[in-house]
């Protein structure tokens, strides 16, 4: 009865060792998958300086709102009858 007992615990640690060698064979590289993501995050960080960056930069140019296009358009704009909005009109 001790000899089949050794007998079954060596079988089941056969098989639970291809059973060990066949999940760790599926599983990912902790080390690898470490690097992985410290190459995201540093692309990641590298894109968000840039966009800080641009994010910095003036939308408009100096005077960009003082040129006459920009003039004109806001005074068109104030006006009710060129803009079909209500308000009092001129009577002719």
């Amino acid at each position: 009865e001790g000899q089949d007992a050794d007998e079954s615990r060596r079988r089941i640690a056969r098989s639970m060792g291809f059973l060990t060698r066949w999940i760790a064979s599926k599983m990912e590289d902790p080390a690898e998958r470490e690097e992985k993501w410290v190459k995201h995050m540093r692309e990641t960080d590298a894109k968000c300086d840039e966009l800080k960056k641009r994010w910095n930069q003036p939308t408009k140019t100096h005077g960009y709102w003082a040129k006459d296009k920009m003039q004109t358009t806001f005074k068109f704009s104030l006006d009710p009858i060129l803009t079909n909005a209500p308000g009092k009109t001129q009577g002719w």
